[in-house]
């Protein structure tokens, strides 16, 4: 059991643990995917609610994990390649292109392959663990990284995934990137693409690029980071600073943030959503996109790390 979470069903087929009084949650499962199950259906036994991986943002709604299926990522024309062609069209072309991942710039992403890398969250226990950057090969981070007091002054920060959420135009946005060899890596999270030119003119080709994960939870960043090492084949990748919210989190909480203390929440937590967005991240870390990676959950036992139950069971 994954937070509170159990398989059903493998495709059509049911486990064991399938009880008649999960059959109604499972009809409503099939409707939203519209197709009979090819892959695991999960089980929250707490909401009593039915989910897995074939749930996309075109079938379904944007709450869920993955904008589409694996198989048609590429074609799709909301998310595809077309989206990519037009949003990201003022980058040099898409050189790293898979079923979950469209990325610019391979000539550092082929750092990451067989490499030890540190992904690094803005969760509370990025500080409040104690983890040390000469024990990784590459750290990868995001977002407000450079306000943080042990990151700002970290040599091997690879590159940050960085979000809607960075005035790009700040003077401690630029300083940091002017002053350093980290690669602006910009994701697809609704940043107008007007900036894109003027940021590639000021910073330089080899210092900008962008990553379109077909994953996109609504944990965070470092989530979307854990599929983009896995996916570029990563030797080891440990995780400090993933960790999730408390249950009954609302709009104007003040968050525990590792990056912006005293930041406040934006928006509504759904705290079942995001206990069930665990389990698919790691479902597919561990079992679907390259299971020969060894993870470390650096969080693990935090109180506001949603990710123990799992990898508590799970990671040696």
């Amino acid at each position: 059991m994954w937070n509170d979470c159990i398989i059903i069903a493998n495709g059509e087929e049911e486990t064991d643990d399938f009880t008649m009084d999960m059959r109604p949650a499972f009809k409503r499962y099939i409707n939203d995917i519209r197709r009979p199950p090819r892959e695991k259906v999960w089980y929250d036994i707490l909401t009593k609610t039915c989910f897995g991986s074939e749930q996309i943002w075109s079938t379904s709604n944007s709450r869920e994990s993955f904008l589409t299926l694996k198989e048609t990522f590429l074609s799709d024309p909301t998310w595809g390649m077309p989206y990519v062609q037009d949003y990201f069209g003022s980058f040099t072309g898409f050189k790293f292109v898979t079923s979950n991942l469209i990325a610019s710039h391979p000539e550092v992403l082929d750092k990451i392959a067989g490499s030890k890398v540190l992904i690094v969250g803005g969760g509370p226990t990025a500080n409040e663990v104690d983890w040390k950057a000469e024990d990784y090969d590459h750290i990868l981070t995001c977002n407000h990284f450079f306000m943080n007091q042990k990151l700002s002054v970290i040599p091997n920060i690879l590159l940050a995934f960085v979000g809607n959420e960075i005035d790009t135009q700040s003077q401690a946005f630029r300083t940091y990137f002017e002053n350093s060899d980290t690669m602006v890596c910009f994701e697809n999270v609704s940043i107008p693409k007007e900036i894109f030119p003027g940021l590639i003119n000021h910073f330089g080709t080899d210092k900008v690029m962008f990553a379109h994960t077909r994953y996109r939870s609504k944990i965070g960043t470092a989530a979307r980071l854990m599929i983009f090492a896995a996916e570029l084949k990563a030797k080891e990748i440990h995780v400090v600073g993933m960790d999730g919210v408390a249950k009954g989190t609302k709009h104007g909480d003040i968050a525990q943030h590792s990056f912006q203390p005293g930041k406040h929440v934006q928006g509504a937590y759904d705290y079942d959503l995001y206990r069930r967005h665990y389990v698919v991240l790691w479902d597919q870390l561990l079992n679907e996109l390259n299971p020969d990676i060894l993870y470390k959950n650096l969080g693990e036992g935090h109180e506001l790390n949603m990710s123990t139950s799992i990898t508590s069971k799970e990671l040696t």
